[in-house]
């Protein structure tokens, strides 16, 4: 369970730079949005462990552990603002945890679930903090 939150520690990290070192601010939100897109890529990724583990016989789980990183790679492709990046990052991590709970809490557990709602909190509201940022 702490390696989870291990993950969520660039992103008040990132703030924090944000705050204190304001010349290099365009890097720290192109590395948020980077590090966003790696951390959903990841989210997916592990489905796949999950099913070989569970030696399931149905594809929803190897299909579920690719559609994430197509999308944010489709999102990063694409020729929009940067903060409606982050935007669109927020809520395909969201609409991830949404299908993870709807879909794979009979095979996941109840410990694994909580831990994705806290952390899927905390990142959307550093995103949006250092969205703020960029107005100041």
């Amino acid at each position: 369970m702490k390696l989870g939150f291990f993950g969520f520690i660039p992103f008040p990290f990132l703030i924090l730079l944000s705050v204190t070192d304001k010349n290099n601010f365009d890097i720290y939100i192109k590395f948020t949005l980077f590090y966003l897109f790696l951390i959903i890529s990841f989210i997916g990724a592990s489905y796949w462990g999950i099913a070989i583990y569970l030696k399931k016989k149905t594809l929803a789980m190897p299909f579920f552990s690719v559609i994430p990183s197509i999308l944010v790679s489709i999102l990063y492709l694409l020729n929009i603002d940067l903060v409606f990046k982050l935007l669109l990052g927020i809520v395909t991590l969201n609409i991830v945890f949404l299908y993870e709970a709807m879909n794979f809490k009979k095979v996941l557990p109840n410990w694994y679930l909580f831990l994705r709602g806290i952390l899927n909190l905390f990142v959307t509201i550093s995103i949006l903090v250092i969205i703020l940022l960029r107005k100041y």
